[in-house]
């Protein structure tokens, strides 16, 4: 323990035993004071007793505040006393620094012949690092701008980037969800196609063994099935035999057919058109657009009848040969007039048929897609008890065909007899519609049997 903190303490000691002292002699002045009460024992039932109660109790508030201001002085003393005790802590720790400081000193002393050169290296030093510092803050000043705005860019991208993001993950979830509708539907068609496909090669097969058979047919034998088959309802269909009549007159120029009933056509110079017309004498004859009339040698088959639009060649001079002429409703008349006098002459023959009766299939609706006979087949139905229908397809508007097809149970489709744009409003996955080629009533029926037990319309 050093000189002063001896002294700290000593000096402690005598402040404490002086505060002692102190409160003895206060202690002691209170005790030796003249108490009002003794001198005025006798006095107690003296009318002063009053002032002496008061006396009293100004005595003991003064002690009371003796005591008080001993128990604050106490006080004071432990603070100064917890004071001094952390001053001479400090002054220990400062004291200990301080030797640390002077021996620290020491070793600088001892270095610090050595830094003069060192400093001036410092210095100037220093003095660069100051100017790049300055070169630093300006740049580190334009690199915080170039930070701010590149913030802000990268802020926008990020914005951009994820209304984009969003954008692209629509955009995909739409285009997944197109595509996989795509895929379904390209499967669907795909089926569709190959079922198509199937049904088309049993087409083209059927239509194979047809044309084979078609081959084989004589042309004298295709133009009475013409002939046959010709009718109000489907003569628009007989357009193209105007190629057929020129093709034949044609050849009739270059190749001179002969056959029987026919003419030596070597001799044939004028194509001449015109129509007939019944002569003063009841003969009929032919007057061309120059109004010349002319004699007819030879006309193909048929009554004459007057004003009939018709085509010759001149074979001779005033002499024509007839070989088309306009087949008028009076000519079709004829025809009928025909069957119907040898279906006359089989009566009275007794070579009628008898009445057939027909088994009953059926009442639900049959539609049949035909050009050719579909007057025959449907009333062919109603005999089995069938509601059927036939649309023309050629004639009719496509909305009108589809909407036919729709509505039907069973839909027939005669392959040869419609046009291929039919094929577009068929749904696929019905099996209500059914393909025929070679067609006639009795195949008609059977197809429309064998559809109707597949589609348990009718059990067998």
């Amino acid at each position: 323990m050093n000189a002063w903190q001896q002294k700290q303490k000593k000096n402690r000691k005598t402040t404490k035993q002086q505060q002692e002292e102190r409160k003895m002699q206060l202690l002691e002045n209170i005790k030796k004071r003249p108490s009002k009460s003794t001198i005025n024992v006798k006095e107690k039932e003296s009318p002063s007793m009053d002032k002496y109660k008061k006396l009293y109790k100004k005595a003991k508030s003064d002690f009371l505040k003796a005591i008080q201001s001993l128990d604050l002085l106490k006080k004071r003393e432990k603070q100064k006393d917890k004071k001094i005790h952390t001053l001479s802590a400090e002054n220990k720790r400062l004291r200990k620094n301080l030797y640390k400081t002077k021996k620290t000193m020491e070793e600088w002393k001892t270095e610090f012949g050595n830094w003069t050169e060192e400093k001036k290296v410092l210095q100037e030093t220093l003095l660069n690092q100051r100017q790049i510092l300055t070169e630093v803050d300006e740049n580190y000043t334009s690199l915080k701008k170039l930070y701010h705005n590149t913030v802000e860019e990268l802020k926008k991208y990020r914005e951009i980037n994820k209304a984009l993001h969003n954008k692209i993950k629509r955009d995909q979830t739409s285009t997944i969800t197109i595509l996989r509708n795509k895929i379904q539907q390209l499967e669907e068609e795909r089926a569709t196609s190959l079922r198509t496909a199937a049904k088309k090669t049993h087409i083209i097969q059927d239509l194979q063994k047809q044309i084979e058979k078609y081959k084989e047919l004589d042309s004298e034998f295709l133009l009475q099935t013409l002939y046959e088959n010709l009718s109000l309802e489907n003569l628009y269909q007989y357009h193209l035999s105007e190629k057929l009549t020129r093709k034949y007159k044609s050849m009739l120029k270059t190749h001179f057919y002969r056959k029987k009933h026919e003419l030596d056509y070597s001799k044939v110079t004028v194509n001449l058109f015109g129509y007939i017309k019944k002569s003063d004498n009841d003969e009929y004859v032919f007057v061309d657009l120059d109004l010349n009339e002319y004699k007819i040698s030879y006309h193909p088959g048929h009554t004459l009848y007057e004003n009939t639009p018709a085509a010759a060649f001149q074979n001779s001079e005033g002499v024509v040969d007839i070989y088309w002429y306009y087949s008028s409703e009076k000519l079709m008349l004829e025809d009928s007039k025909e069957e119907a006098g040898a279906l006359a002459k089989n009566k009275r023959t007794g070579k009628t048929k008898e009445k057939k009766t027909f088994e009953y299939i059926g009442d639900f609706s049959v539609l049949i897609v035909t050009s050719l006979n579909g007057v025959r087949y449907k009333n062919r139905l109603h005999k089995h008890g069938i509601n059927a229908s036939w649309i023309d397809p050629y004639e009719k508007s496509p909305l009108h065909v589809k909407n036919m097809m729709e509505v039907s149970d069973i839909v027939i489709l005669c392959v040869q007899n419609m046009p291929h744009s039919v094929l577009d409003f068929i749904n696929r996955e019905k099996e209500k519609y059914h393909f025929i080629v070679d067609h006639n009533e009795e195949k008609i029926v059977d197809k429309v049997k064998a559809a109707a037990t597949r589609l348990k319309l009718i059990s067998m």
